[in-house]
């Protein structure tokens, strides 16, 4: 009796023993669920957060040189007023300003008004009538040297092989003796695309003048319309350049 009563007990410690593990066990999921959830939670929480305020950063972003740039104008250059002296030459033309220094070309913006003042080279009394530092300047070139000048820097073709003659004759023949009076001395300038033109005798006592405003931006040729020798066909050149 008293063996069979202990095997009892046993079973009976045995029994809450497996109760109470089962019960630890259940109590040991639900905390582990419990927990795993409140991370899930968390988790997606921190998920939206991250994309609303990834949304809000894309709202604000402004870019800021893109709209420093919109904001900029380029202000159109003012015209202006400008008087240059023109020299015409076997087979050229030379620029001056009222100081007397040579320009390479005239430049302006559109809507400037320009007067040129102009003469050849031979008109001594016309050059005399110009302001002093330009008619000096005038006075100081060999415009037979300009003319070799001129083919060198390819101006103009060498003439021998353009024309069949040399610079030199070329020259005489256009000059014909310093005292002729005649188309072979003189020149005609005219602003190709401008409309403007005149005549520049080589005996003249006053200088031609050519007033005119430029409407339109390009670069434009000064031109001779005067017969004056071998040569002639080639004496235009860019001269003057108008700009935005």
């Amino acid at each position: 009796m008293m063996r069979r009563r202990s095997l009892m007990r046993q079973a009976t410690v045995l029994s809450a023993l497996l109760l109470l593990v089962a019960a630890c066990g259940v109590e040991g999921d639900d905390g582990v669920t419990d927990a795993t959830d409140e991370q899930d939670v968390d988790a997606s929480a921190g998920e939206q957060d991250a994309g609303a305020a990834s949304e809000d950063s894309a709202e604000e972003v402004v870019e800021p040189e893109e709209e420093a740039a919109e904001d900029e104008t380029v202000e159109a250059p003012e015209p202006v007023q400008v008087t240059v002296y023109v020299v015409g030459y076997h087979w050229g033309w030379a620029l001056f300003d009222e100081d007397g220094s040579e320009l390479e070309v005239l430049e302006g913006p559109v809507g400037s008004e320009v007067e040129l003042i102009a003469v050849n080279d031979h008109a001594t009394h016309a050059i005399e009538q110009l302001p002093e530092p330009v008619a000096a300047s005038i006075a100081s070139l060999d415009w037979h040297e300009r003319a070799h000048h001129d083919v060198e820097m390819g101006h103009i073709p060498d003439l021998e092989e353009a024309e069949g003659v040399s610079l030199g004759e070329a020259l005489t023949i256009a000059h014909d003796g310093h005292d002729h009076i005649g188309p072979a001395q003189d020149h005609a300038l005219m602003v190709a695309g401008i409309g403007v033109e005149a005549f520049l005798d080589s005996h003249g006592d006053e200088p031609a003048r050519l007033a005119f405003t430029v409407g339109e931006e390009g670069a434009y040729d000064f031109r001779c319309t005067e017969e004056c020798g071998p040569g002639h066909d080639h004496q235009r050149r860019e001269m003057l350049v108008v700009t935005g």
